[in-house]
């Protein structure tokens, strides 16, 4: 299936091109794009996180050069340069430099695997959610967009418009539109040579055409209508629930223990590890014979202090976490703010829920949504790849509110407090 047009006349025939259709099958693989994508369209690129920590480590080291300079230029004018590279003074210096240099490349290695490092953390989320089977995804490119057609019959259709815009990545042709989720990921593996042209062709041509004057859709997909929302558009508090419901997740809430339970074995560790690395550097260090019994001792005697004190840090900042989540909400509200929603008009049937919007349309039918959650302000709808459509109920007809929530009840398998959370 495929959403209706979006034309007023569906007989207009002033496509750019003809229509491209193309039936791929999506792996956890394809996903795992999709989040990635998703995380550019938020505006977090890899790429500055990298330039970000390069400036960190040139700073580190100016400061370190500009220290050892201030505090030794008076005995190097003294002795000599020669003198001074032969003393015991350079012995002290040495190992700060070595650590100095084993840090720089530790940090450069584990930067290397950043991405490999990101992808992990996604399949694993998605692993939580159980989108881990094939299943398969049609695309159809036209005048209006790019309609997204799944097996349980969910459809998204992404109109053309000035933010969105195509990128090729490894393997995959991917429409990112900001601030936006729901990437479109399209792998270039189950694309011949003319279907990839058909696909750039098409992108090429909509952004010399622009997207269409005229937009209406067809309200009868979602079935019997239930009720109809008022035009809307999401406010600043709204969007900081979607944000937080989206946070509050059981998949995630089981990544960040795992986060916080690795981080606390890390700082206990790490004061054992640089006496460690201070004996294996020091030139003048004790036979291993000697030094093994009295390192064991430290453990029962100053190493478990040191971890009490980094695990009691630690939990300061798990209790703060959910205060730095909503900041964090806060900021991704004002960004979405800023880039342009655009209104949305809801549609609740029998059939589903269509989502008529400016920036994305779509019709979810009931087996397509993964968990839902109703509040006395907020219907929170889950759907895929964890993504969260938050509809405020202050938007639908007062009378119809009481049908709605029997709606949902009945056709999400949920309660009004909100089901188990994906």
């Amino acid at each position: 299936m495929k959403l209706p047009t979006v034309r007023r006349d569906p007989t207009d025939a002033s496509e750019p091109a003809p229509p491209l259709e193309i039936t791929v099958t999506q792996t956890i693989d394809d996903r795992v794009q999709a989040l990635v994508m998703q995380e550019i369209a938020y505006g977090v690129r890899s790429k500055g996180k990298i330039k970000a920590r390069a400036v960190m480590w040139i700073w580190l080291w100016l400061f370190f050069v500009l220290a050892l300079g201030f505090f030794l230029y008076d005995d190097i004018r003294e002795r000599g340069i020669e003198v001074f590279l032969t003393g015991s003074a350079i012995a002290t210096i040495l190992p700060i430099l070595l650590l100095l240099v084993a840090a720089t490349v530790a940090d450069l290695l584990w930067s290397r695997g950043a991405a490999r490092r990101k992808r992990g953390k996604y399949r694993r989320y998605l692993t939580r959610l159980g989108e881990t089977g094939q299943r398969a995804v049609t695309f159809r490119f036209d005048g209006e967009g790019i309609t997204l057609t799944e097996e349980d019959e969910m459809a998204q259709l992404q109109p053309w418009h000035d933010k969105l815009s195509m990128t090729d990545e490894d393997g995959w042709l991917c429409f990112t539109g900001h601030m936006h989720e729901l990437c479109i990921v399209i792998p270039k593996r189950d694309l011949s040579a003319q279907e990839i042209e058909a696909v750039e062709r098409w992108n090429e041509q909509r952004s010399a055409a622009g997207p269409p004057a005229s937009l209406a859709i067809q309200p009868d997909l979602a079935g019997a209508e239930i009720a109809r929302s008022e035009p809307f558009t999401s406010s600043r508090d709204e969007l900081i629930a979607t944000v937080e419901e989206t946070g509050n997740s059981q998949a995630w809430r089981t990544h960040r223990t795992k986060v916080f339970v690795a981080i606390a074995i890390a700082l206990s560790l790490l004061t054992p590890a640089f006496y460690l690395i201070g004996w294996i550097i020091d030139p003048d260090r004790l036979p291993l014979a000697i030094a093994l019994p009295i390192y064991l001792e430290l453990f029962s005697t100053t190493f478990w202090k040191h971890a009490l004190v980094a695990v009691a840090v630690l939990a300061v900042f798990a209790a703060l976490n959910p205060m730095l989540r909503r900041w964090g909400a806060r900021f991704y509200a004002d960004q979405m703010l800023a880039a342009g929603l655009g209104e949305s008009t809801v549609t609740v049937g029998e059939d589903g829920l269509l989502d008529d919007g400016t920036a994305i349309r779509m019709f979810i039918p009931w087996r397509a949504i993964r968990k839902c959650r109703i509040t006395p302000e907020h219907i929170f709808l889950t759907i895929r790849l964890g993504a969260v459509l938050t509809y405020p109920k202050r938007v639908f007809p007062a009378d119809k509110i009481a049908a709605i929530d029997a709606l949902f009840r009945e056709k999400a398998g949920r309660d009004a407090t909100g089901g188990k959370s994906a």
